[in-house]
């Protein structure tokens, strides 16, 4: 499955720089082919190089870390930086033994759980929308590590708008529905996001859900900047299939949610009728 973060699944290096362009390296390299007095390769041969051994100097965006960025320009000390990677590293790969505790002993239920970016509606492949007032949209998406199956919960700001209310009713709604066939203990990770996941609303509502149903619930957070999910795959999908579609109705995302995935099954979408209230 595609991932949302490019890092997540490639497989490139990134040089070390600072490099702005392919002619700053081949500088480099000629002024060290001098210094060891050695005749230096051409342009292309390099550029062929770079290509063939998936060397890159354009670290992708959107998977940098705020906190990794302050450390490379010298406002974050080395004790800070290594213990912000251990506690990803850590985060990590306790979120890859759970996820293969669920999926070879069935021991547990493990689920990611994210919101996608905003949504707008109407989207009309036209100029004559451009300025008129829109409905905001929003997608919770959870989906179960072991099992591949994903809930995509929609609804736009005339339901609820985005408070821990709102999240905790998708969330609550979802765990009676899928996760009490067997009585397992269920881990849900997410990022460390207030409104959405780490509020005393929502740890008060999976304490009753866990009382009422004597099941074991933990909450477990990634590292801000190293939150790269199972779910965020799937908005990787939506945001495919939504590329050139007409969106009239809030409830043409459903219908696109749908359609994204097709193998090992297709996604499960509802439009929520939640309130904030």
């Amino acid at each position: 499955m595609p991932s949302h973060y490019c890092r997540s699944k490639t497989d490139r290096l990134y040089l070390e720089g600072p490099f702005y362009c392919k002619q700053e390296i081949m500088d480099a390299y000629k002024l060290k082919c001098v210094e060891d007095s050695l005749v230096p390769l051409s342009n292309s041969y390099l550029s062929n190089f770079m290509i063939e051994n998936k060397l890159s100097i354009y670290l992708p965006r959107k998977d940098k870390c705020d906190f990794c960025t302050s450390f490379n320009i010298g406002e974050v000390n080395e004790n800070d930086y290594a213990e912000h990677i251990a506690h990803k590293v850590r985060a990590r790969e306790e979120k890859e033994k759970d996820t293969k505790l669920a999926k070879e002993k069935k021991s547990c239920t493990v689920l990611t759980i994210d919101c996608q970016a905003v949504k707008l509606c109407p989207v009309l492949q036209t100029s004559a929308l451009y300025y008129s007032m829109k409905l905001t949209v929003h997608n919770m998406t959870i989906y179960n590590n072991a099992t591949a199956d994903c809930q995509n919960y929609w609804w736009h700001e005339g339901n609820g708008e985005l408070e821990a209310s709102v999240f905790v009713s998708i969330v609550i709604k979802h765990l009676e529905k899928y996760c009490l066939n067997e009585k397992i203990p269920i881990i849900i990770y997410s990022d460390g996001c207030g409104y959405q996941n780490r509020n005393v609303i929502m740890a008060n509502a999976l304490l009753h859900f866990a009382d009422k149903h004597q099941v074991t619930i933990e909450q477990k957070y990634l590292v801000k900047g190293h939150t790269q999910m199972q779910c965020d795959s799937v908005h990787s999908l939506i945001e495919r299939k939504l590329k050139g579609q007409d969106i009239h109705l809030p409830s043409d995302y459903i219908r696109i949610t749908k359609a994204a995935r097709k193998t090992p099954s297709q996604l499960g979408a509802t439009f929520s009728g939640v309130s904030s209230g």
